[in-house]
C-alpha cells in the first residue's frame, strides 16, 4: 500500500465530506474484508443527511441495472426502464428538492469483484453518473469500496481507466476505530471479547486481520472485526460465564469464527480469566487485595468486574480497576487508567442499572466524561 494515500477507517466520513463538493471524483476504498468500510458509509449517510442506495454490484446482472428492453415500435427503437434500485433524476431537478433536503449516495460495493458487461455499466455509472439514457440527479455522490486483491477476495486489479476514474484510498485496520465502534453500546459486543483484544493489544498478540496471504490456508475464517461481533452474538446464547467457560464446543466456537490462532488464543483467555481468582474478594477488599501481575489476567479481573457491577459497590470497582494499571503505566493528568475506562463503556453497555442513580457514577462521570462515550448516563 502507498502511504501517502493510506487511511484509517475513522477518517472515512471526512473524506466522503470533501468529495460531495460538484465535480470531485468518487472516492474509492480499498481494504482488507471486515475493516467496516461499509459500516463507515452507513454512519456517513445517517449523520450527514443522505439516502444511501447500496449496490453490491457482484449480486447483480446487467439487466437488473441497466433495465430489461421494451421495443417502441412509434420510435422503432429499444427503450430500457430504470432500475427502481437507484436514484434518478426527475425533469433535470436535484433529488434535495424534492426529498426535504436529503442527497442521494449511491455506494457501489465490491466493484473490484465485478466483471464483463457488468463492469461496463458500472464504469459509465461512475464515469457519467448514468446508465444509458438514465441520468442520476445532479446532486448525486457516488462512493465505492472494494477487498484488496492480493487478499484472495476474488476481487480484480485496478485497470486504468477504472483507476482514473476514482480517487483511491486504501483503508488499514484500525485497532482504535475498531475498539470505538465495539465500545458502542449499540453494538453489542461481549465484554470478554472486547476484553481479549484490548489485552491483546496492549501486549502486541497480533489479533485483528492476523492471517495474511502467506498463512491462511484457505480453509478457516479470519480474525476480522465482522468475525468477532458474529461471535459475541454466539456467546450471548449461554446463560451466563461459567456455562461459556465450561462449554466443550467453547474452542470450537472460537476457532470456527476468527480462525485456529486467535480462537485458540481467545478460548484459553475466557478460561484462565474466570478462574482467575475470588473476584468477590477482590471487589470486597480492593485496597489491600492480592492482584495478578501479568495483563491477560488484569484484563479478566476488569471484565469479571463489570458482570458484578451494582449500585453499592461501584465505588470499590473503581477503586480495584485503578490498581490494575501500574503506577508507571498510569496516564499523566486527571485521564482514568485504561481499565477504568474499560469497566465504565462496559457497565454502561450491560449494566446499566448499576449506575442510574448511582453517586459514584455520577461523580465518576462528571469527572471523566470527555474520556467515554457521549451521551454516558448520569
Amino acid at each position: 500500500m502507498n502511504p501517502t494515500n493510506t487511511i484509517t477507517v475513522a477518517q472515512i466520513p471526512s473524506i466522503l465530506a470533501l468529495h460531495s463538493a460538484p465535480g470531485c471524483k468518487p472516492a474509492l476504498f480499498i481494504s482488507l474484508p471486515g475493516v467496516g468500510k461499509t459500516s463507515s458509509l452507513h454512519k456517513f449517510s445517517a449523520d450527514h443527511n443522505y439516502d444511501l442506495f447500496q449496490l453490491m454490484l457482484p449480486h447483480y446482472s446487467v439487466p437488473d441495472l441497466k433495465g430489461f428492453g421494451i421495443p417502441n415500435r412509434d420510435k422503432g427503437v429499444m427503450e430500457f426502464l430504470p432500475s427502481g434500485e437507484l436514484p434518478w433524476c426527475k425533469d433535470g431537478k436535484p433529488y434535495a428538492e424534492t426529498h426535504g433536503g436529503r442527497r442521494p449516495l449511491v455506494f457501489l460495493d465490491e466493484v473490484l469483484g465485478t466483471t464483463g458487461a457488468l463492469f461496463n455499466v458500472a464504469q459509465q455509472l461512475i464515469h457519467e453518473k448514468r446508465i444509458g439514457d438514465n441520468i442520476l440527479p445532479p446532486d448525486v455522490l457516488i462512493a465505492a469500496a472494494g477487498n484488496d486483491h492480493s487478499m484472495k477476495c476474488g476481487s480484480s486489479k485496478l485497470t486504468m481507466s477504472l483507476a482514473d476514474r476514482f480517487a483511491i484510498y486504501h483503508v488499514r485496520p484500525d485497532f482504535d476505530a475498531v475498539s470505538a465502534w465495539m465500545s458502542n453500546e449499540k453494538n453489542g459486543i461481549n465484554q470478554w471479547i472486547y476484553a481479549f483484544l484490548q489485552a491483546m493489544h496492549s501486549t502486541g498478540g497480533g489479533v485483528l486481520w492476523s492471517l495474511t496471504t502467506d498463512k491462511w490456508n484457505g480453509g478457516e475464517p479470519i480474525d476480522s472485526a465482522r468475525s468477532y461481533a458474529a461471535l459475541s452474538k454466539v456467546f450471548a446464547q449461554f446463560d451466563d460465564e461459567f456455562a461459556l467457560m465450561n462449554s466443550p464446543v467453547l474452542g470450537a466456537i472460537c476457532t470456527g469464527h476468527i480462525g485456529q490462532a486467535s480462537g485458540l488464543k481467545l478460548a484459553e483467555f475466557i478460561k484462565l480469566s474466570i478462574q482467575v481468582g475470588n473476584i468477590e474478594e477482590m471487589v470486597a477488599n480492593p485496597d489491600t487485595c492480592t492482584l495478578p501481575t501479568t495483563p491477560d489476567l488484569c484484563w479478566g479481573v476488569a471484565a469479571r468486574t463489570v458482570t458484578m457491577a451494582t449500585k453499592d459497590n461501584l465505588d470499590n470497582i473503581f477503586t480495584l480497576v485503578r490498581r490494575l494499571t501500574p503506577k508507571s503505566m498510569r496516564p499523566k493528568g486527571d485521564a482514568p487508567t485504561v481499565f477504568e475506562a474499560f469497566v465504565a463503556r462496559a457497565v454502561m453497555k450491560v449494566r446499566p442499572e448499576s449506575i442510574i442513580g448511582s453517586p459514584t457514577w455520577l461523580n465518576w462521570a462528571k469527572k471523566n466524561r470527555k474520556y467515554i462515550n457521549p451521551g454516558a448516563a448520569v
